[in-house]
């Protein structure tokens, strides 16, 4: 229930901080596993950031999906094909 109140453009914003948050998290995750013990390092640290991350859009995608929002994808392009 923490986006329901949101509205479409509240939403695509969460979503996009939440995407690059996610983004982010990955980026470290695979940084801190390149040391000596970085992959425990890495789990410790990050990874429930990272599912916290995960399960808080993929609640923003159906609190969308519901409101009906256009959502922006990641395959979508602003540009016109004519």
């Amino acid at each position: 229930g923490k986006y329901e109140y949101y509205n479409c453009d509240q939403l695509a914003d969460a979503g996009r901080k939440m995407s690059s948050r996610e983004q982010e998290l990955v980026e470290l995750i695979v940084r801190a596993g390149h040391g000596p013990a970085g992959e425990f390092i890495g789990a410790v640290s990050y990874r429930t950031d990272l599912m916290q991350a995960r399960g808080d859009l993929k609640q923003i995608i159906a609190v969308a999906e519901r409101k009906n929002c256009a959502i922006q994808s990641k395959w979508q392009s602003d540009r016109a094909l004519w």
